[in-house]
């Protein structure tokens, strides 16, 4: 991860724009300004950093690790569901006994995404994310984890531990997408009595061809109930369902069925950034 502090002064040839345009496609985190965070260098960055030297402009460029944002573990909680008080208890007990410092925070608050509320919290200057949820599956759980994580732009890129509490039917899962093993994990699995498991990112979510965008929905049973942007659209005939949208319409639902009028009720919609969910038929009492 590399700091980059930068002053460019008079700009005839825009090199600002293309400077930012560039960062932004290295997946760089901007912090103010001139100051940006980048997990890498590539050619036209060094190209660029040169040119605004060239120019009279200066530069400085330093390493940077996510330990300078706090001296101590500040664990950020994202409570995924409001009826998690019970497990929440148990983990709140846990960090007061750990002595660990930590703030808790609420998606449904306000009607946030899960992966805003933990920016939030890493702006805040937490260095540890723990989503609390509990699911129906651990496949859902992973899916879950896995789509927040690759949406909270400053949890990857300030290189924070991502921790996920998902609790299935009564069995408790601590899934983490860190590299490092932190001894915090494994205090708070013995504390919370979790199985430890590594987070897997779910790749090729969203492909884009032939003027179709199609969207890959993981950890979905048959049965269940899809939600675009808290729209009902659809219900699961199948584990293998994707989503399918032409000119921002949803037109079709690969593995099940469209509700009639469901795409004219959710209308234009970027499918790249909605909020999809699925949800178990209820029970009968």
């Amino acid at each position: 991860m590399h700091l980059v502090i930068y002053d460019v002064g008079r700009d005839p040839k825009g090199v600002r724009v293309r400077l930012v345009r560039c960062m932004r496609r290295l997946g760089g985190l901007q912090l103010q300004r001139s100051v940006w965070l980048v997990p890498e260098f590539s050619e036209e960055l060094s190209k660029l950093l040169d040119e605004i030297r060239e120019g009279g402009g200066s530069v400085l460029i330093t390493r940077f690790r996510s330990e300078d944002l706090a001296e101590s573990k500040f664990v950020g909680v994202v409570v995924c569901d409001d009826e998690l008080g019970g497990l929440l208890k148990e983990v709140v007990s846990a960090f007061k006994s750990m002595k660990v410092k930590f703030a808790v925070d609420r998606k449904l608050k306000g009607g946030r995404s899960i992966s805003s509320v933990v920016d939030r919290l890493c702006r805040r200057g937490a260095n540890i994310i723990l989503l609390v949820t509990r699911v129906i599956s651990f496949e859902r759980g992973m899916a879950l984890g896995a789509e927040v994580y690759e949406n909270s732009i400053y949890a990857r890129v300030l290189g924070v531990t991502f921790l996920e509490l998902a609790e299935v039917y009564g069995k408790r899962y601590l899934i983490s997408w860190s590299a490092r093993r932190e001894n915090l994990i494994d205090e708070l699995a013995e504390a919370l009595k979790a199985q430890v498991a590594q987070g897997v990112m779910l790749d090729a979510r969203i492909k884009a061809r032939d003027g179709l965008v199609i969207r890959k929905i993981y950890g979905v049973r048959p049965g269940d109930e899809i939600y675009v942007n808290d729209v009902p659209v659809a219900k699961a005939l199948t584990s293998e369902v994707a989503l399918v949208c032409r000119r921002k319409r949803l037109i079709d639902v690969i593995g099940g069925v469209l509700y009639k009028g469901a795409a004219k009720k959710l209308g234009r919609m970027v499918l790249e950034e909605a909020l999809v969910r699925t949800e178990a038929p209820s029970k009968p009492s």
